[in-house]
């Protein structure tokens, strides 16, 4: 779904993204959430993955463990994707 919907041009209801964002939004997913999560199926993907991944981010220093919010470009791709794919879900 990440790798669709950037193909698409990340379009959001306030329009697609420019070029750049992007070409970085592309790299953090298949930097981070593809190898974490991306092999569980959306109709499959439960709350036990996801916290899984985070933890995995977390070990790597891409979570806050002290607030157990993503830091940096982790956070960045979460925020970014996370309604869009949420609406594709419903």
């Amino acid at each position: 779904v990440a790798r669709l919907w950037i193909s698409h041009g990340a379009p959001t209801s306030r329009g697609e993204k420019p070029p750049a964002t992007l070409a970085r939004l592309s790299e953090r997913i298949e930097r981070h959430l593809i190898p974490g999560i991306g092999s569980v199926r959306m109709s499959e993907l439960r709350h036990h993955h996801v916290e899984q991944w985070l933890e995995a981010e977390a070990v790597g220093g891409r979570i806050d463990p002290a607030t157990g919010k993503p830091r940096g470009q982790a956070r960045e791709t979460l925020l970014a994707h996370r309604k869009d794919a949420l609406q594709g879900m419903t």
